[in-house]
């Protein structure tokens, strides 16, 4: 499970493009039965893709800066892959973390019993990593449905994470299988 993917999210290297805004934007991504919301006209649409090798299919999301200072904006990326049959929830989250090209400090663990996902079959984190001397807060939610495994990533710098906090419990509790 090797996630190639993830270097191009951490190393903020995909543009916002000319994609629509996203005021209240309901998304439906098809290929992951997955629905949710975007709550700012902020947010954009980047771009998908799709690694021949691995299978993983990439939607990703930029939001406008927070800040005056250049770095990569706050993200959302929401990976699409198939899993082995029989692989549980805790085997697909233990097999990504293990395999991150950019491990992120875990500072806590959430489910939808406690904390801001209602998805049954997910578990969360939230974190911190460095990226380019900046520390970044991240949220991770690890979820599987039918064949699929998804991995949904919030980032942002830590320093306008207090302000994209609501916006990320936001699409986490929106996140919806369809």
């Amino acid at each position: 499970m090797k996630r190639h993917w993830l270097a191009f999210l951490l190393a903020g290297m995909f543009p916002a493009g000319a994609a629509a805004q996203a005021r209240g934007q309901q998304v439906f991504i098809e290929e992951g039965h997955l629905a949710f919301e975007l709550p700012a006209p902020q947010w954009t649409f980047s771009r998908r893709s799709a690694d021949p090798r691995t299978g993983v299919v990439l939607f990703l999301y930029t939001r406008g800066l927070l800040l005056d200072r250049q770095q990569p904006p706050p993200n959302l990326t929401i990976a699409l892959e198939k899993i082995p049959a029989g692989m549980d929830l805790a085997a697909y989250s233990a097999a990504l973390r293990a395999s991150m090209q950019v491990p992120f400090r875990i500072e806590k663990v959430f489910t939808r019993e406690d904390g801001p996902i209602r998805l049954r079959d997910a578990l969360g984190y939230e974190g911190r990593y460095q990226l380019r001397g900046v520390e970044r807060v991240v949220r991770v939610v690890h979820a599987q449905h039918r064949d699929l495994g998804i991995q949904i990533i919030a980032d942002a710098p830590a320093e306008a994470f207090p302000a994209m906090a609501p916006e990320f419990a936001h699409i986490l509790k929106s996140l919806a299988f369809k």
